[in-house]
């Protein structure tokens, strides 16, 4: 194995492993390596070195907010859009006290960004 096949493979270890996980992010059509999730970064041209540090980044990321109970919150934008923020809140009420699913947590939880935006917390 020459060394250029020893970088193609750990630029396919990069790209199909990098952290962005969910859905159908990553396209290959005719030969590219990239991710709809991080359009900036196209795995088969960037130099190696920022690859291995935004993967790095991008897995410490996806780590750290990683929700792996939804503690039984839900939101909807499209039913948001045009509500007041008290009607939001009435609605879509954010987790205040311990999950009622059992997971352990105990705080202040909205269901996304948006959930708490529209609810103008």
């Amino acid at each position: 194995m020459t060394g250029d096949d020893i970088e193609t493979r750990l630029r396919m270890e990069l790209w199909l492993n990098h952290g962005h996980d969910e859905g159908p992010t990553l396209y290959g059509d005719d030969g590219e390596m990239q991710c709809k999730a991080c359009p900036l970064w196209d795995y088969r041209r960037e130099p190696l070195e920022a690859l291995i540090e935004q993967v790095d980044r991008t897995r410490i990321i996806t780590a750290a907010t990683k929700v792996h109970c939804d503690h039984g919150i839900s939101f909807n934008a499209e039913e948001a859009h045009g509500l007041t923020p008290y009607q939001v809140r009435e609605k879509f009420p954010r987790l205040e006290g311990p999950c009622p699913k059992g997971c352990g947590y105990t705080g202040t939880h909205y269901a996304s960004y948006l959930h708490y935006l529209h609810g103008d917390w």
